[in-house]
């Protein structure tokens, strides 16, 4: 039975052991394709919801971004998975409900309850 003991120990030495191989997977597209975003681009991500956010979705489905993939630009509406976006938005509108005095204890509380969500 002492095999499925946990112990804090062991579960160090297997973080520590593991973390380059987590860095070198986190960095690989890095070291393959250089430091150009190619993927996930956070300002792009940005922009698209305050678009989704000031113009709702109709004109986001057919909004065509000239800032995008520059000079020729893109079709947002067909060429992108528009969830993390709603997503923005959706907690953008409801943090606005949100009287300010009692935000801080909101998030403060959801992280306090986060660890028991996901245990190691």
């Amino acid at each position: 039975m002492f095999f499925f003991k946990r112990s804090y120990q062991h579960i160090f030495f297997f973080v520590l052991a593991r973390t380059p191989v987590w860095q070198q997977t986190c960095v690989q597209a890095v070291y393959e394709y250089g430091y150009l975003i190619h993927e996930f681009d956070p300002w792009f991500n940005f922009r698209a919801t305050q678009y989704l956010a000031e113009h709702g979705w109709s004109k986001f489905a057919h909004w065509y971004d000239y800032m995008s993939w520059y000079p020729i630009g893109r079709p947002i509406g067909t060429t992108t998975y528009p969830g993390m976006q709603f997503a923005g938005v959706w907690i953008w509108e409801a943090m606005k409900h949100v009287p300010k005095a009692l935000a801080a204890p909101a998030f403060r509380h959801l992280s306090r309850c986060e660890p028991h969500c996901f245990p190691l």
